[in-house]
């Protein structure tokens, strides 16, 4: 049986996209958006979602939109609940008029 590959996390762009590539620890990440250094690593191991607020300072700082960050989590979570949710989708009939 194959196991499906969780989908990658906003804490995954983070890191590879633009931390690694701009050489930057979840401790610099932190202290430039004033946000706890333990938050920053929780987005990376994709145990903390990220949030309105969050996004806004992570926009700011790496030169993005807060709209990308937020994008990124709503895909993400989308994601998630349509592998959990198969069954129960395939379930549901479209409304006919």
């Amino acid at each position: 049986m194959t196991r499906k590959r969780n989908p990658s996390t906003p804490g995954d762009i983070l890191k590879h996209e633009f931390m690694e590539p701009l050489s930057l620890t979840a401790y610099r990440v932190a202290k430039q958006t004033g946000l706890q250094p333990i938050h920053i690593s929780e987005i990376i191991k994709g145990k903390r979602r990220i949030t309105a607020e969050t996004s806004l300072l992570l926009g700011k700082f790496l030169g993005t939109s807060a709209t990308y960050w937020m994008d990124l989590q709503t895909s993400h979570d989308l994601r998630i609940a349509q592998r959990e949710m198969a069954d129960r989708l395939k379930a549901v009939m479209p409304y006919v008029a």
